[in-house]
């Protein structure tokens, strides 16, 4: 689950918890997944950087596409940034 989901998960909650709308989720579930839902936004997460193996699976297409238009440094750049965000969300 990404960060952004998670917020908008927390958000959710906690306006159903405020307004009262459900008393099966404020008796049953509040007050554990909303602080659930909190710890894991704050909590620091790790940077993913990319193996060798997924570097080389990013880059080999770009490269061997064909040699007369071969990929240019800032393409090649671009498609590392895209897969870092894949793998850190």
């Amino acid at each position: 689950m990404t960060i952004e989901a998670m917020k908008q998960a927390l958000e959710a909650l906690e306006h159903v918890h405020r307004t009262g709308d459900t008393q099966v989720f404020d008796l049953c579930y509040a007050d554990k997944v909303i602080p659930t839902l909190r710890a894991a936004i704050e909590q620091p997460r790790q940077w993913q950087g990319l193996t060798d193996e997924e570097i080389i699976n990013v880059i080999h297409p770009l490269t061997m596409a064909d040699m007369a238009d071969e990929a240019t440094d800032y393409e090649i750049a671009r498609a590392i940034e895209a897969k870092l965000k894949e793998k850190n969300g």
